[in-house]
């Protein structure tokens, strides 16, 4: 894919909350971005 990132940024759940979700709930991580199959595009 050229021109476009490499990165996949993904917010995933971290804890289970007990009441209100807070910062701590959620955390980010960087993954290689998936490549398209055949007949799919990337959106």
């Amino acid at each position: 894919m050229t021109g476009t990132a490499s990165k996949n940024r993904q917010w995933v759940l971290a804890a289970h909350p007990d009441g209100k979700a807070t910062a701590d709930t959620w955390r980010m991580i960087d993954s290689p971005m998936p490549e398209p199959g055949p007949g799919q595009i990337l959106v």
